[in-house]
């Protein structure tokens, strides 16, 4: 498929702004209620700058990307206190004209509470128990324009989790609705069109990865020790267009707080590798050139644990160097409940096909 190119001499828009949000706390326990008192305020002051430069740019309509800064009171002072969330973002243009646009904003970081579990001091505070988290944070963005001034509406949910590196670990979610103010601080230069660049022509449409990750996690009752969980994935990825791959793949898992867990429950010391998980896995990959990100559906096909169900989730982000080294950062579920935090290494085994003349399936 011919897709436009554009060179790098074009500056970009630079966008500076502020959100105010208004909502509440998810109660998804019921052993949370006692957490919510009061609605959710934060105000998240922005910068931005639009992405023009490269063919991926081009392939998604010039996304934005930014980072912000969340500061929220977050529905009960007392017992959760503060939160404060630094997000790297990706914001993409669903539809829309040079007046009036819808978008979608996606985005990771890392947020600190103010108050956490203490097993003296605050032990009703059953949803966090470390002071540092990970955050994610998905909005949905109504932008009407008035020449260097933007003004916009939607939905967003933040959330909080350490994923069981220390317990309790229910995760903070909190949806709200909000109004943006946003103002263009510089105008974007004129980039120039250069060509229509076959940029997958080069491209395999299959490629084969393996990745080695680990995390850690606690078991239970908080303050407890942390258990290493290891992964080896082998995946293969096969290019569906120019913005989406498909993955499928087997995953060898072990989780060293599942032999504790059935040492709890069945009075029975058990080495730690006698649960050793097997996985399928299938999935769906966004690709942004080297960096993609990833939503994955696995179902345990050998597993002697059987208290987290059959399937797993995981979602990844992964930058695919030249030298076809790969850096993962990946967060492992069982549907809304989070297992653990991964950070990996792998490789892929591809080569680029020689000449334009390679069959890619886009023509």
């Amino acid at each position: 498929m011919l897709l436009l190119a554009v060179n790098g001499q074009g500056q970009s828009a630079w966008h500076g702004g502020i959100q105010a949000h208004y909502g509440f706390l998810i109660a998804h326990r019921p052993s949370m209620v006692h957490l919510v008192e009061n609605h959710v305020k934060s105000i998240e002051p922005y910068i931005e700058r639009s992405l023009s430069s490269k063919p991926w740019h081009m392939r998604y309509n010039e996304p934005m990307h930014g980072l912000s800064l969340n500061i929220g009171n977050l529905a009960n002072p007392k017992m959760i206190g503060m939160g404060f969330g630094l997000i790297h973002y990706v914001k993409f243009k669903l539809a829309g004209n040079d007046n009036f646009s819808l978008g979608l904003r996606l985005g990771t970081g890392v947020g600190y509470l103010t108050k956490t579990f203490d097993r003296t001091t605050n032990n009703k505070n059953n949803a966090i128990g470390s002071h540092f988290n990970g955050l994610m944070s998905t909005q949905l963005e109504f932008t009407q324009v008035w020449e260097r001034f933007q003004l916009g509406a939607g939905l967003s949910l933040l959330h909080y989790s350490n994923g069981a590196m220390t317990m309790p670990n229910l995760g903070l979610n909190m949806p709200s609705a909000f109004l943006s103010l946003k103002y263009r601080i510089k105008e974007p230069g004129a980039a120039t069109v250069l060509h229509n660049s076959e940029y997958y022509g080069n491209q395999p449409r299959w490629t084969f990865s393996t990745l080695f990750s680990g995390g850690l996690r606690e078991l239970g009752q908080p303050l407890g020790p942390k258990y290493t969980c290891f992964t080896l994935e082998t995946f293969a990825s096969r290019i569906l267009n120019p913005k989406t791959n498909a993955l499928f793949g087997i995953d060898v898992l072990n989780n060293g707080s599942l032999s504790k867990a059935w040492q709890t429950a069945m009075e029975e010391d058990v080495n730690r590798w006698k649960f050793t998980q097997l996985g399928l896995m299938a999935g769906i990959e966004l690709s942004m050139d080297e960096l993609k990100i990833s939503l994955q559906q696995g179902f345990y096909v050998i597993s002697k644990y059987k208290g987290d169900g059959n399937y797993y989730q995981r979602l990844t982000l992964r930058y695919f160097f030249k030298n076809n080294m790969i850096a993962q950062i990946a967060l492992k579920t069982h549907f809304a409940k989070a297992d653990y935090f991964e950070l990996g290494l792998g490789y892929r085994f591809a080569k680029s096909k020689k000449g334009n003349g390679g069959s890619n399936g886009f023509k």
